[in-house]
């Protein structure tokens, strides 16, 4: 049976099988600006590191962690998808990654997969006290 005969059967069965096999199933995106925020806030050398990434998704297929690497100054994440046949949802979503310990310096951070972003991370040497000036 051919694709244009199949989809004129599927129209007589039902409107929801339709959409399921003559549209294109497509990817999701972010409906709101990416978040993006590290912890602790201000990292320091010797601390334990995590960059926690989210926001809104177009549909129920958010974003999942794939992977990351540390090489150097530059830190690549791998976001995946979720699913193949996604709810068209607005849905929120979150992603930890534990970066581990990480050397003082400055960090490009490249996300990519089903998401596209780039972040820099400092950490500092260690931790600077500025007391408080009474007068």
């Amino acid at each position: 049976m051919t694709p244009l005969r199949l989809c004129a059967s599927a129209l007589m069965m039902s409107s929801a099988l339709l959409l399921v096999l003559c549209l294109p199933l497509t990817a999701g995106i972010p409906s709101t600006p990416t978040e993006i925020s590290t912890s602790p806030n201000l990292p320091r050398q010797g601390e334990p590191v995590e960059l926690a990434i989210g926001g809104v998704w177009s549909d129920s297929c958010v974003p999942a962690y794939g992977s990351h690497q540390v090489t150097g100054a530059h830190i690549a994440i791998v976001l995946t998808a979720t699913g193949e046949i996604c709810g068209q949802v607005e849905t929120p979503w979150a992603v930890t990654v534990a970066l581990g310990e990480l050397a003082a310096g400055a960090y490009d951070v490249e996300i990519s997969g089903v998401l596209n972003e780039t972040y820099e991370l400092f950490v500092a040497r260690e931790s600077w006290y500025l007391p408080a000036i009474r007068q």
